[in-house]
Order: structure tokens, then C-alpha cells, then sequence
């Protein structure tokens, strides 16, 4: 009787552990682990809505959530400018937001958006960046 009531608890366990959801990384999580990464290619970023300033108007209506600036090398001669805006996977840019990338991409920026631009995970965006590019030493 015993062995057969364990069985039971192990096939029941073993059933919810196969139906629970897999666990995808925060907007955060993704943003912060590819933003220390680009840093490893060069690059200074620049939080666009800083906690400390929320409330106090003075960014742009649906803004990339960062900037970020690389500067010339002996070898690479020319600034390079991004804005991303971060979202986690199944997240989609508000119209606002989209309205703000449309006019930024007309002006001669480069915008990226997670999720449209590549996979919104750490690994879809290091593996579009691996392939833009943009990288200027292996990481």
C-alpha cells in the first residue's frame, strides 16, 4: 500500500512540475544584463526616465528607455548612437512609443525595439548585435 501511495505523491509532483511555466526574464532583467554587456563593447548608456526624475516632464513623450553613446577608437573613427527601447517577451511598444520611433528612425536614427527588432530575451538581442555590425570587439 505504501509504495503504491509514494507512487501516487511522485506522479502527482512530477505532473505539476512539467505544467509549471517556464520563467522569462524581466524588461529589467533583459535591459540591465544587455546594457553591462554592451559596455563590454564600448558603449555609455544613458537611462532615459531615471526613477529619481519621474514626474518631472523633462524627457520626451514615449522616448527609448536608453541611449547609448560609443565614442571613436584609433580604429573605428565615428560616434555611434542607439536608442533601444526594452520590452520582455510578449510585450509590444505603446502608440506613443511607436510614434516616437517612427519620428526618431525619420530623423536618421538608429531605433531598436525589442520583440520587433530582435527576440526579446538577452540571447536574441546579443545574437542580432553579434550580426549588426555594431560590435566592434568579440564579446
Amino acid at each position: 500500500m505504501w509504495h503504491s501511495g509514494a507512487s501516487r505523491i511522485y506522479m502527482m509532483n512530477s505532473v505539476k512540475l512539467r505544467s509549471k511555466k517556464t520563467i522569462s526574464p524581466s524588461e529589467a532583467d533583459i535591459e540591465n544584463t544587455c546594457t553591462d554587456w554592451l559596455a563590454l563593447d564600448g558603449w555609455r548608456s544613458l537611462r532615459t526616465d531615471p526613477q529619481w526624475m519621474r514626474g518631472l516632464a523633462v524627457l520626451e513623450v514615449g522616448i527609448a528607455d536608453r541611449l547609448y553613446l560609443r565614442y571613436p577608437t584609433g580604429d573605428h573613427p565615428h560616434n555611434n548612437i542607439l536608442w533601444i527601447e526594452w520590452k520582455k517577451r510578449g510585450a509590444k511598444a505603446r502608440s506613443h512609443q511607436q510614434d516616437w520611433h517612427k519620428l526618431e528612425r525619420m530623423r536618421g536614427a538608429v531605433v531598436l525595439v525589442a520583440g520587433v527588432d530582435f527576440v526579446a530575451s538577452i540571447e536574441g538581442f546579443q545574437l542580432f548585435y553579434r550580426n549588426s555590425g555594431f560590435m566592434r570587439r568579440k564579446i
